[in-house]
């Protein structure tokens, strides 16, 4: 019991190491229950989508990416990512992912490395393409880019 009568320093290292761990608990809890939702059996086709600070374009380009693959009869999974955003995305992409053919994580960084090795976990198509929507994105001519690999 010696510790309980340590210094201000040592109390207050022990609530920053505190804090660190019901953080890092809360982190592996968000990504435990986003990897658990909707399962559904392995697809044919794995989409994931990288966005960051999108919410002008991301879900016009979403809502036309799912027509597109629902016209081929494909089946599909699409693996929405929100890497970090500060506006109004996170929120559409939550609207968005009520579809049962449509995941969703919501990872702290902006750098796309968490989410290529969070694909390896989500993605159960026989292929997986990857569309990063982080920057200034032409989508009308990404989607026709799309769409001719598939045809």
């Amino acid at each position: 019991m010696q510790w309980l009568t340590g210094s201000t320093g040592d109390w207050v290292l022990l609530a920053l190491a505190l804090y660190g761990l019901t953080s890092a608990i809360e982190h592996t809890a968000d990504l435990l229950r986003s990897l658990h939702l909707k399962r559904q059996p392995a697809s044919t086709l794995s989409l994931l989508v990288l966005t960051r600070n999108q919410e002008e374009q991301v879900e016009g380009f979403i809502r036309d990416l799912l027509t597109m693959v629902r016209r081929e009869k494909t089946p599909y999974e699409l693996v929405l990512v929100d890497l970090n955003s500060s506006d109004g995305t996170p929120a559409i992409l939550e609207r968005l992912a009520d579809d049962e053919h449509i995941r969703l994580m919501k990872l702290p960084s902006e750098e796309p490395g968490p989410a290529y090795e969070a694909a390896h976990f989500l993605c159960t198509g026989k292929v997986s393409m990857v569309v990063d929507l982080r920057g200034r994105v032409d989508a009308p001519a990404l989607l026709q880019t799309l769409q001719s690999v598939w045809k």
